[in-house]
Order: C-alpha cells, then structure tokens, then sequence
C-alpha cells in the first residue's frame, strides 16, 4: 500500500492506493472536482495508457481535454458521452462512463498472461 496525494486548489486529496500484483496502471477518476489544478507541464510525462472521458454537451471540457490528449507523448483516448453534461446527471449518461471505463480497462489494465 502506498500513500498519495494529489494536490487541488491549493489542498491536498490524501488516501491509500494499492496496485494488485500484474497491474499494467492506475485510475484515477475526478467526477465533477471543480479543480482549477492544470498539471500542464507533467502531461508530457504521462506514461500510463490514459482514458479521458467527457460530456457532448460540455464544450469547454471537451476542447480541455482535447488540448490535454495533444500535450500527451502516448495516445490518450478521448471518449465523447452523447447528450450529457459536465456530472452525467442525463439518464443513462453515468452508467455510459462506466460501461467505457470498464472496457478500456479490461483492454488496457488486465494483468497480463505469462
């Protein structure tokens, strides 16, 4: 186990992560944190397979992320969730972002057969 901290706004999220033995990454999911947090400069670095996800109808995000993938030096994918907004609050729309995160997982972070 290992203990993280991600800044934000000045503060810092505190918590314990532990990585099972044969896992190729982690997640970190931020639904909604109204973090102006822009680690711009550590994009590049990102080594990790990387899944962003956002709202069709939440436009500056989307150009956000898109600007975000661009600065990566991996391919990041970028899905687009139809007809929702910035928190998914759209029927369906949140259980869309899981079903996207559980496929992109089970491709990118399934440990790996020997």
């Amino acid at each position: 186990m290992t203990t993280v901290a991600v800044p934000i706004d000045g503060g810092t999220l505190e918590g314990e992560l532990t990585v099972p033995a044969g896992a190729r990454g982690t997640v970190l999911f931020a639904h909604g944190s109204g973090s102006s947090f822009t680690p711009e400069g550590l994009l590049a670095q990102v080594r990790a397979p990387t899944l962003l996800i956002v709202g069709a109808d939440d436009e500056p995000v989307i150009e956000m992320n898109r600007d975000a993938q661009r600065r990566m030096s991996i391919d990041a994918d970028l899905e687009i969730v139809p007809e929702a907004s910035h928190l998914f609050e759209e029927a369906g729309t949140l259980e869309r972002v899981a079903e996207l995160a559980r496929a992109w997982s089970a491709r990118h972070l399934a440990p790996r057969r020997r």
